[in-house]
């Protein structure tokens, strides 16, 4: 009977702290990712090198497309689930638009989180991104340069 007793107390006591444990980043109601917009600005060539595009989150995954169309690729769904991750913590961190990048003729990225609850989050991305918002701001540059490379390679 002891041990049955123990059993019971083990199961009740991990039942409790899960039901207690607070939600990880992007669990919470209304707080999970579902699309990310981003816009490339500024450079030597200024609007000549804009380039904007989205991401929208799936049950498979999540699609990336440019804002002419002309682009699109699929996410697989472990890059897709690091993506979100990344935006929750950078909407999480609080980051918000602010000036632009003080280098001249520097890149900077306009990056719109969209949440369930329908919220917007903005936040300027540049060279100069803190711990929390810099896997976004990695990614979000990585896929500004295959935009524009598809772009260039364009007949």
């Amino acid at each position: 009977m002891g041990l049955h007793s123990w059993r019971f107390g083990l199961a009740a006591s991990l039942l409790f702290l899960l039901a207690c444990r607070k939600p990880t980043s992007g669990e919470e109601k209304g707080t999970k990712v579902v699309q990310i917009k981003f816009v490339r600005s500024g450079g030597m060539a200024g609007r000549a090198t804009r380039v904007a595009g989205a991401v929208t989150f799936n049950a498979d995954g999540a699609t990336v497309t440019s804002d002419d169309g002309k682009y699109h690729r699929n996410l697989p769904p472990a890059e897709a689930e690091q993506l979100r991750s990344a935006a929750g913590a950078a909407v999480e961190a609080g980051k918000t638009v602010n000036k632009p990048s003080p280098v001249r003729d520097a890149f900077s990225h306009l990056v719109t989180v969209v949440t369930e609850d329908g919220k917007t989050h903005e936040m300027t991305l540049d060279n100069s991104a803190s711990p929390k918002t810099s896997r976004i701001s990695e990614w979000v540059q990585l896929e500004t340069q295959k935009i524009w490379e598809h772009r260039i390679s364009e007949p």
